[in-house]
């Protein structure tokens, strides 16, 4: 799997070496490193439940859930996460996903707010996933963080209704994604 996730790097540093919409994501899987140029983005905002036991009694509370993909070709938007985290299909197709949960009571009503949202958060206000998908060589690999080894934070820099502009900076093993980005508020229809 490394052995595939280095040619795949090798391939994307000639892919990525133009265009792009001026947010860029440093990208490194073992010792190849490359750029992401964000050409497409999408978000989806969803309402995340906690389930907790304590002394046999079981209580809830949830957190609004925000997903962002950003890609290097035409992300489809259409139905959400679904559609923004379709198979790629095409040599040198790439893209970056974030999860991030907000504050506790929140849900999917609710902007997502500016601040950091960091790896080492317990439940809320915390990065819930990362991960990397690259198509080479006619397949699909897809690299993901375990974010309870990772570390790091994103940070949420502006949000408007049309998108929302932020930092990451997470590192996990040999793994990283660092750089700037700005995702388009996908609106339901």
């Amino acid at each position: 799997m490394i052995k595939q996730m280095l040619i795949l790097f090798s391939l994307l540093m000639l892919t990525f070496g133009c265009g792009g919409g001026g947010s860029k994501l440093d990208i490194k899987i073992a010792d190849k490193n490359t750029t992401l140029n964000i050409t497409s983005s999408g978000s989806l905002t969803s309402t995340k439940t906690f389930s907790f036991t304590k002394d046999g009694q079981t209580t809830s509370s949830k957190a609004a859930s925000h997903y962002f993909a950003m890609a290097n070709y035409d992300l489809d938007t259409t139905s959400g996460m679904i559609s923004m985290g379709k198979p790629l299909t095409a040599d040198g197709q790439a893209r970056v996903a974030i999860q991030l949960v907000g504050e506790e009571g929140t849900d999917d009503k609710v902007t997502l707010k500016t601040g950091t949202y960091t790896t080492k958060a317990e439940k809320y206000n915390k990065i819930d996933y990362l991960n990397v998908s690259v198509y080479s060589e006619g397949k699909e690999n897809k690299v993901s963080f375990n974010i309870d080894k990772a570390d790091g934070e994103v940070k949420i820099t502006s949000v408007s209704d049309e998108s929302v502009s932020g930092e990451i900076n997470v590192t996990e093993a040999d793994k990283s994604v660092k750089g700037s980005f700005t995702a388009k508020i996908t609106k339901r229809k």
